[in-house]
């Protein structure tokens, strides 16, 4: 008896969600009342022609529609059907423009990514896509395709060097990004750094990293770091801060290279012995370049 009415509850359950999944579909007469759906033939959904609010599918019945259109359109419920026929014919034409407009942004901004990528890779400066790019691609597409292709030229968001800092610092951080992935998720790693001054004499921290990654070595430029001073401990500092927030293990540094000035392998305080106080199975090296010369 149990089993019987334990089956019979759960033929009940089944029952009702069953019943519970069903769908109403979509009337052409509902267009009388100022409705068309959203094409989605496996969750239908009544959309007004008027304000576009689209609403569930459990309001897909005649006067649930009505109360819509009595309540936030009054002065439209006695509208004839033509009315609301133009007004889906304008609202299928801003859609159709819409889905257009959108497909060319995509395009463009895809375009925009590619030629910040050749500026930096060439290391011109950022005004080169306004001034010299986007007009000789402006008259190539004008010559070879006519106005109307020059026109869609025109919408590359390229228009100053704003812009191209911004696509390029963008692509910057994603390289930078897929890299510390790419060390974290090895197992060891080995870390090259040297101090340099830039153009404009400020002291920067340049470091590489190699490690392993699909089970073969890589070697790549991890950060260039400013430091306010050239002394061990403010070089430290930024490189340990920024294995720490990039969430690298410094128990899997095997190794450093670094040249010999005091700064980094003074036995005392230099960059190398701090190293070695958080990981002691690191070995330093002497970099072959430093030696040569």
């Amino acid at each position: 008896c149990d089993n019987e009415s334990s089956v019979n509850q759960n033929e009940e359950k089944s029952g009702q969600s069953k019943r519970r999944k069903v769908v109403r579909k979509y009337d052409s007469k509902y267009l009388e009342m100022g409705f068309t759906w959203n094409g989605d033939e496996e969750d239908p959904r009544p959309l007004c022609v008027i304000c576009c609010d689209q609403l569930a599918n459990e309001s897909m019945c005649p006067n649930k529609l009505r109360r819509h259109i009595e309540t936030k359109h009054p002065e439209l419920k006695d509208k004839p059907l033509e009315f609301f026929e133009r007004m889906l014919s304008k609202l299928k034409t801003g859609q159709s423009i819409m889905q257009r407009y959108t497909k060319v942004n995509e395009k463009s901004l895809y375009v925009s990514y590619l030629i910040s990528l050749r500026i930096a890779k060439a290391g011109l400066p950022h005004t080169v896509g306004e001034t010299l790019v986007l007009p000789a691609i402006k008259d190539t597409v004008k010559v070879f395709f006519g106005d109307k292709s020059e026109q869609e030229i025109e919408t590359i968001p390229i228009s100053n060097n704003t812009t191209v800092t911004h696509r390029i610092d963008e692509m910057s951080r994603w390289i930078e990004n897929q890299l510390v992935q790419r060390v974290r998720e090895s197992t060891i790693f080995f870390l090259q750094l040297d101090e340099s001054t830039d153009v404009q004499g400020l002291c920067q921290v340049l470091v590489f990293v190699r490690y392993i990654w699909n089970s073969k070595p890589h070697e790549d430029m991890l950060c260039c770091e400013p430091v306010s001073r050239s002394t061990s401990n403010d070089i430290f500092k930024t490189v340990d801060t920024y294995v720490k927030t990039k969430g690298l293990d410094w128990n899997k540094c095997v190794g450093i290279c670094t040249d010999k000035a005091r700064a980094m392998c003074g036995k005392n305080s230099g960059l190398v012995t701090r190293i070695l106080e958080l990981n002691p199975n690191t070995s330093w090296t002497h970099c072959n370049l430093h030696r040569a010369a």
